[in-house]
């Protein structure tokens, strides 16, 4: 019998949980050839941390672990302190052609290589396309937009 996604996301859940990973947030996940891939970021009182990143793939067939790397978590996972959002999600600066979907409070990746608290919104746009605004949660001023990723 062949695992559904649900299950295979439950094995490779239960797998990270005995490995002592922390990390709850599904980010992504696809299925090809009998493998049902997921990526994992790391959580901790409500803010989501995508530097810790884990990968891993279960075989659809036996939900045996096919493959697993930790390396973004290993190199990347601390103690933090990003503060408390100084603006609410509805305080936040968004273009008004956009549809926006419940904010995931982040610690987003800066092009220097630090964190910002930032409040993410995968948004619609009038044409359907998909559209990504991360908002700092200190100031309510967008901070980066991306198009066509949720």
């Amino acid at each position: 019998k062949q695992l559904s996604a649900e299950e295979a996301q439950a094995a490779a859940e239960e797998f990270l949980e005995q490995a002592g990973m922390n990390v709850t947030e599904l980010v992504s996940s696809s299925e090809d050839g009998g493998l049902a891939a997921f990526t994992f970021a790391g959580s901790e009182n409500g803010v989501m941390y995508p530097a810790d990143a884990v990968s891993i793939s279960i075989a659809l067939d036996d939900g045996s672990v096919c493959s697993y790397d930790a390396t973004e978590y290993i190199l990347n996972h601390t103690e933090r302190d990003l503060g408390e959002p100084a603006v609410t999600a509805e305080q936040a600066a968004l273009p008004d052609d956009l549809e926006a979907a419940e904010p995931k409070l982040t610690a987003a990746l800066t092009e220097g290589g630090g964190e910002r608290l930032c409040y993410v919104f995968p948004c619609e746009a009038e044409d359907g396309s998909q559209v990504t605004v991360y908002v700092d949660a200190k100031t309510g001023a967008q901070t980066k937009i991306e198009i066509g990723r949720t």
